[in-house]
């Protein structure tokens, strides 16, 4: 029992790892889509005129 803790501990770690590359990759995401949108709003409006 004592000898299953480590490797127990050492998982939750890496889900905390996991857990927050995920949260940086839809930071990211979050980013870029805000980006394109807003240059495409940029886009439309500059051939509008």
């Amino acid at each position: 029992m004592s000898s299953r803790y480590p490797a127990g501990s050492q998982c939750n770690s890496l889900q905390k790892k996991v857990e927050s590359t995920v949260a940086d990759i839809a930071y990211l995401a979050v980013t870029l889509v805000g980006f394109s949108s807003c240059a495409l709003v940029v886009r439309l409006l500059g051939a509008s005129r």
